[in-house]
């Protein structure tokens, strides 16, 4: 059985799942072709050309799997030998929910392509149901803008061939051994997301002055992806918690994946200020890994996590969304909450149904079309 699998944009959770489906299909050959993470709006724009010619001819696969923002009807046009490949789209984000952002340029154009390719795929998969009800949403908003010639039936026919299909959690991080939280030490928060603004990072001065002015000794680790520019949000963060600060812990991505883990499991509670986030594998990342997750009641964390652990908000105010989520670390430094179980979302219980999503019985041999 050969898988040709594509992704246009390999971030941290893209290789989470190429990685997790070569760990959990080892009967089929997998060839990968891959793009870096960086220069998005060139990635999602270009990396036809890329692939056209960096896929190999030979054999033809029996399966092709585009994931991230794959250019699919572009592709089957500049190498028609893909054409009658069974393919499934799988769908990490999209544009249709990201936030606004008026300095962004192109989204009309990317967005579009997804339509192209949503259209080309035998199957789609999208990774929550937060991120498929708004996929199928934005579509038929954007079709709704146009004049004339839209085809009916469009956002049918995108539905009929989706499903949802989490990115498995690695069943290692559920048999990690959970520390008790130790009142005597501070209270250990993670942060670890992309440190830019559609995180929601202007929350965080926010959170530090309510918890400075309540006198809580707590310490912050943020464990994200940094850039060569960010949110002003983050200098107005530093400027209270500057280096040696007590409750600055650390500060910037960890690249080795063990250290990484032996810090979530480290820390007391995964917090979350996110405005984007179609799955937020990092939040339950660190819940598998023993972490009380303070999220706020919103996008996909809605479909994993408990109703306890969300927090009401105001997405649209960062002032009281901030106050709302430090109110609920002060709780939890008061009162702490176990992780919930996320034993369902594991390779182990995921398994055959990604087996049946790509056409693979769970054995991994040759199976029927997608």
């Amino acid at each position: 059985m050969d898988v040709l699998l594509l992704d246009a944009y390999d971030a941290d959770s893209h290789r989470r799942l190429r990685e997790g489906l070569v760990t959990a299909f080892p009967a089929v050959r997998f060839t990968e072709r891959v793009l870096p993470p960086r220069h998005f709006a060139w990635r999602a724009g270009g990396n036809a050309l890329a692939f056209a010619e960096a896929v190999p001819r030979n054999p033809r696969p029996d399966r092709l799997l585009a994931a991230g923002p794959v250019d699919l009807a572009t592709l089957r046009g500049l190498r028609p030998d893909l054409a009658s490949v069974p393919t499934v789209c799988y769908v990490h984000e999209h544009e249709f929910a990201y936030p606004g952002n008026p300095r962004e340029r192109g989204r009309l154009e990317r967005q579009l392509r997804m339509v192209y390719a949503l259209l080309a795929a035998d199957r789609v998969l999208v990774n929550s149901r937060y991120g498929a009800d708004t996929l199928l949403a934005g579509v038929e908003a954007l079709l709704a803008r146009f004049p004339d010639a839209v085809p009916a039936g469009i956002v049918r026919r995108i539905a009929d061939r989706l499903a949802v299909a989490p990115i498995p959690l690695e069943d290692a991080l559920l048999a990690t051994p959970r520390r008790r939280r130790d009142p005597a030490r501070p209270l250990e928060v993670v942060w670890n997301h992309r440190w830019e603004w559609d995180k929601g990072p202007d929350r965080l001065p926010v959170i530090a002055d309510v918890l400075e002015r309540a006198g809580l000794r707590w310490r912050l680790h943020l464990l994200g992806r940094r850039f060569r520019t960010r949110p002003a949000a983050f200098d107005a963060l530093e400027a209270r918690l500057p280096p040696g600060h007590p409750a600055r812990g650390c500060w910037g991505r960890i690249e080795d994946r063990d250290a990484y883990r032996t810090r979530l499991a480290d820390a007391d509670v995964v917090l979350s200020t996110a405005l984007h986030d179609f799955q937020g594998l990092s939040v339950l990342e660190a819940v598998a890994l023993g972490c009380a997750p303070v999220v706020p009641d919103r996008l996909a964390y809605r479909e994993f996590l408990p109703r306890a652990a969300l927090v009401p908000g105001d997405a649209d105010d960062a002032d009281r969304d901030g106050a709302a989520l430090a109110a609920r670390l002060l709780a939890e430094a008061e009162r702490p909450t176990a992780a919930p179980d996320l034993a369902s979302l594991t390779w182990s219980r995921q398994r055959a149904a990604w087996a049946a999503h790509l056409g693979l019985p769970a054995d991994g041999c040759v199976g029927g079309r997608p």
